[in-house]
């Protein structure tokens, strides 16, 4: 699991860009540069005021609504743009919220808060560079590659812009000669990505992470965590049950299928909802991880999987998990169900085998096994059994007697039966299942495709 401490450099780095922005509206790089030079010229470094300008914080996270709060008392005119902030908190941050196309023309100060992603890579270049207003100013202490810095060397030299101020490069160290001739250009105030460089962010910093590690280890939350979106979810009690039948899916699917071929592919789909819905995208996410997981236990035995892990391990086998859409679920008319969970394998000769299950109540239960439909929902526990037999009479009594014969009792059955010669019958069973049992039972003419397996 990797976790970042998001909020641990917040006013840190909401601190160096409005500095950023206040030194570069007065010039005190340049002059500070001068004095030091032995000069002393006022009219040369004339600056702007940042009262009844307008700042429009691209990115509207802690780390910019922290800029627009002090840009706000500054008597800045604050503009903002974040597709994920709702117009109501906006509202009581005094920010107004606009597209993009909006915020260039309207902006005196352009100040960058967002992740660098497809989206926002090259986000200032020369196309919007020419939007915006003449003698803007531009600071980014987000993320190199945000700016196109030869875009925005070209447009300072024109005087398109009147200065920028960076803490962040497309390349660190700097070493293009785009990013060399923005450094030493004398309208560009330049930091070496201090952004979280203080002694109060760095203990910060490590205050938080031990917090978020502490929670993690406990099960209470998973706050800051990286690489699987998900884990927020595994706290939820609601979500308890189908973790439980997620996990059944996973190691039954595995046991019932290792004499058939090995599993290339895993499809995994949720449908409905039980008090949470299971339509969400990371809810979904979740639940394959945790049929992977199940599955894993009996697929391999090297490491123990985990709900971060098993997605990785399965690839590693060669097995290729996805989601699924569950439309043959979507007319509510044709099941008796409010919510299902279903996972479905291919094997390496193109077979696919499915089986589905649904939480009543708080209880898991299945309710498909391939074309095995209309059987009562079985709740799975310790050893199952489980075969296809020929429907008639006598058959299911000779199995329950070569049972007894070996003293083991049975917990619970269901029967599931089709048009056809062929019944499907589980079996809980209190007692494992020997491989002399197995095989004595396999020996049967009226049964096929005998089955066991152990749920952990």
């Amino acid at each position: 699991m990797v976790m970042n401490t998001p909020g641990g450099n917040t006013v840190s780095t909401a601190q160096l860009a409005f500095t950023l922005i206040t030194s570069m509206a007065r010039n005190v790089a340049a002059a500070d540069m001068s004095m030091k030079e032995g000069k002393f010229e006022r009219k040369k470094y004339m600056g702007v005021e940042l009262k009844g300008k307008t700042l429009a914080v691209v990115g509207c996270g802690r780390i910019g609504q922290t800029v627009a709060k002090w840009a706000q008392k500054m008597g800045m005119d604050v503009i903002g743009f974040d597709p994920a902030m709702a117009d109501s908190v906006a509202e009581d941050l005094g920010i107004k919220l606009v597209s993009l196309s909006e915020v260039w023309p309207a902006a005196d100060f352009i100040t960058l808060h967002t992740p660098l992603t497809p989206d926002t890579r090259n986000l200032i270049c020369g196309e919007t560079i020419s939007k915006m207003k003449d003698g803007v100013r531009i600071v980014n202490c987000a993320r190199g590659g945000i700016i196109n810095e030869a875009d925005l060397l070209s447009a300072l030299e024109s005087g398109k812009v009147a200065g920028a101020a960076m803490d962040v490069y497309q390349k660190e160290p700097p070493s293009s000669e785009e990013s060399l001739a923005l450094i030493a250009h004398p309208n560009v105030v330049c930091t070496p990505h201090l952004g979280a460089s203080t002694d109060e962010a760095q203990i910060n910093v490590a205050k938080d992470i031990a917090k978020q590690m502490c929670a993690t280890f406990e099960g209470k939350e998973y706050v800051g965590v990286l690489n699987v979106d998900y884990m927020e979810h595994t706290t939820d009690i609601r979500l308890e049950p189908f973790f439980a039948l997620s996990e059944i899916l996973g190691q039954l699917q595995a046991q019932t299928t290792k004499n058939h071929g090995k599993i290339t592919a895993v499809e995994v789909e949720c449908w409905g909802e039980h008090g949470v819905s299971l339509m969400r995208p990371k809810v979904q996410k979740l639940l394959k991880a945790v049929v992977l997981k199940g599955m894993l236990k009996h697929l391999q035995d090297e490491v123990e999987p985990t709900l971060i892990s098993a997605p990785f391990l399965a690839r590693e086998l060669g097995i290729q998990p996805s989601m699924g859409t569950m439309t043959r679920f979507a007319n509510k008319d044709s099941h008796p169900y409010t919510n299902l969970v279903s996972a479905k394998v291919r094997l390496e000769d193109g077979q696919e085998h499915v089986i589905t299950g649904s939480v009543f109540g708080t209880q898991p239960h299945l309710v498909q096994i391939d074309n095995f439909l209309s059987f009562p929902a079985f709740t799975p526990e310790g050893t199952l059994l489980m075969f296809k037999n020929q429907d008639r009479p006598g058959v299911i009594s000779s199995v329950l007697q070569t049972l007894t014969d070996h003293n083991i009792n049975i917990g619970k059955m269901a029967l599931a039966r089709q048009e056809g010669p062929l019944a499907l019958c589980l079996m809980s069973v209190d007692s494992p299942l020997n491989e002399s049992i197995i095989e004595e039972l396999k020996a049967s003419s009226e049964l096929q495709d005998v089955q066991c397996a152990a749920f952990s």
